[in-house]
């Protein structure tokens, strides 16, 4: 991909054979976490929500006779040839080809549906008059499972109990449905109790499509039928999917003169998106680890604020159970003990206090600091007490993040109002501060990140994507962007835009930014800063009803309609005004 293409909306595409065979790639909803590789088959799939892996690979294997052979061919002839692979927000799709036969394979999660506990493939076949092509489905479960054949879909389960009902059907501890709503597979083979074979045969006549679905269950057969039945649909599921997706990036979008950061932010929202998922206890980090809430919750305050806030109460309801001694990583079932974290607590409750003291630095919300401030006060004592039981020369990284703790547990009693313990935790934080600075003089406890850092940190982010699937600092480009570029912060009851990028651009826009007044965006032309909410400002500003993107589509002509507040203009386009931007090009083209 072009990195300084400014069109957004198009998938990353990658050569196929660019890529070393073992590369991984991620597919998610908020339930499922799906490993796929660059044929777009599924190397692993976990389940949040149950806390287990359901299966270990599913290989889907095409061929096409090269005239229609109108007999089961137990020899797979013709093996298509992949060409490139297209990664989407939502999906992933490899091409293949050979003569007179094209043929694409997508896989997705159905996300925000009405049944999102399933992995589903659509293969679009498009062939130069008929052609038989045969599917082969090799599947590892990664456990010994019983399987059967049943309407033909395959039934697969984990010590499944007796056969009841009309439909003779089973309750099991964990239970999976896999086939195409389109018939039964030609051929079925069980090599052994972990293993299942499939093979479908398709005449294609120009164009044809197969869906093939897999459905989970951790209660019973009868569950994963329904959710077979409800994603027989799977153009619908598809595109509804799709659309969902489109939403979820279209708010906190950022644009400014410079692609790669603009795509860079895009790509941190959907890593971040990848990165969260729902427990039974509640949402988290996938990784379940309490020091990923910081990242996760800047990110997903860009775009995200029901979830951020979802995250937050999670890790409050996680204090108030220990009394304050959060675990290093959040239990995924309500019965799981929760270990003691011993000294890590000094990062866990740090990372629960910097996430929350950050989030009401983003969106300041009195009552939500009350719902959660009898949680901080247990945190706060936890440290202060943790504190006390040092060694004389502990580790200074040790020290260094219990005093970042102290401090942000500190920003919080003083925004709560609560004097007393603001005071006392801040003692305590000058001491071991004090500590810190006679064990490791060069230590900067406290401090911000460097300008000078960040403006080098950001030249590297706007040149290389974040990696999928980890909260490193490129996940972090969306908050970069929106806190510090675009510089939103509050004075008092009022949201203040200071700008801070590392070099002036001559426009940049922040569109339908989640607040709890309402979703704002704002635009800046060169010499006016439009908004859609008041806010406080340096120069000249000017209100406006919405900001919209128009001419994103193919044929990229992207301009901004500004439309004037309600029962301020007449009717017509005369009532609008528009911006047209420019963007920079690569070093060295025009």
């Amino acid at each position: 991909m072009e990195p300084f293409d400014p069109l957004l909306d198009q998938p990353e595409t990658i050569d196929y054979h660019s890529l070393a065979p073992d590369s991984t790639f991620l597919v998610t909803n908020d339930e499922i976490h799906i490993e796929t590789d660059r044929d777009s088959d599924l190397r692993g799939l976990y389940w949040a929500w149950h806390g287990r892996s359901y299966a270990r690979s599913i290989r889907i294997t095409i061929s096409a006779p090269l005239r229609p052979q109108f007999e089961l061919t137990a020899t797979p002839l013709d093996a298509l040839s992949p060409v490139v692979l297209r990664r989407y927000p939502g999906y992933q799709e490899t091409i293949y080809g050979a003569e007179g036969v094209v043929i694409s394979k997508r896989l997705f999660a159905p996300f925000r549906t009405s049944y999102q506990s399933a992995a589903l493939w659509l293969l679009e076949l498009q062939t130069e008059g008929d052609r038989l092509l045969r599917i082969q489905i090799d599947i590892d479960w990664g456990e010994a499972l019983e399987q059967r054949m049943v309407d033909g879909l395959l039934v697969a389960q984990l010590r499944p109990g007796e056969v009841q009902g009309p439909f003779d059907q089973r309750n099991a501890e964990s239970t999976r449905v896999f086939g195409t709503s389109q018939g039964p597979p030609d051929q079925v083979r069980f090599p052994d109790a972990r293993h299942a074979q499939l093979v479908y045969h398709v005449l294609a006549m120009g164009y044809v499509d197969l869906p093939l679905i897999l459905t989970l269950s951790d209660v019973g057969e009868q569950l994963a039928w329904n959710g077979f039945l409800a994603l027989r649909d799977i153009g619908r599921i598809f595109q509804e999917s799709t659309e969902h997706w489109a939403e979820l990036l279209a708010a906190g979008e950022v644009w400014t003169p410079f692609p790669p950061l603009n795509r860079a932010v895009r790509q941190a929202k959907i890593a971040s998106t990848r990165q969260l998922c729902r427990l039974p206890t509640g949402w988290a980090p996938f990784s379940r680890a309490v020091t990923d809430a910081p990242g996760l919750v800047s990110s997903l305050d860009t775009f995200q604020l029901g979830h951020s806030r979802d995250l937050l109460a999670h890790l409050r309801e996680l204090a108030r159970q220990t009394r304050g001694r959060l675990p290093r990583r959040i239990p995924d079932r309500p019965e799981e003990p929760i270990p003691d974290p011993g000294r890590e607590v000094v990062f866990t409750n740090g990372a629960y206090l910097t996430a929350l003291a950050q989030h009401l630095d983003h969106h300041a919300n009195a009552q939500l600091l009350e719902e959660h401030y009898t949680a901080v006060a247990l945190c706060g004592e936890a440290l202060v007490k943790q504190g006390w039981q040092a060694d004389q020369t502990p580790d200074p990284a040790w020290l260094e993040g219990l005093v970042h703790a102290l401090a942000a547990a500190q920003r919080l009693a003083e925004r709560h109002g609560d004097s007393a313990n603001a005071a006392r935790w801040e003692s305590e934080a000058q001491e071991h501060r004090r500590r810190l600075a006679d064990l490791a003089p060069d230590a900067s406890a406290g401090q911000g990140p460097d300008p000078s850092q960040e403006e080098a940190w950001l030249a590297a982010l706007a040149h290389r994507l974040p990696e999928t699937g980890e909260l490193a600092p490129g996940v972090l480009a969306d908050a970069w962007a929106v806190w510090r570029g675009c510089g939103l912060r509050w004075q008092g009851e009022r949201l203040a835009v200071e700008p801070g990028w590392p070099r002036p651009w001559a426009w940049w826009a922040l569109l339908d930014l989640p607040t709890d007044q309402g979703p704002l965006s704002l635009l800046w032309d060169g010499e006016t800063l439009h908004s859609t909410q008041p806010v406080a400002f340096s120069g000249p500003t000017q209100l406006h009803a919405a900001i919209r993107a128009l001419g994103r589509e193919e044929g990229f002509d992207l301009h901004f309609e500004l439309l004037p507040p309600s029962g301020e203009a007449g009717d017509g386009e005369e009532a609008s005004q528009f911006f047209r931007p420019g963007f920079e090009h690569a070093p060295g083209t025009a």
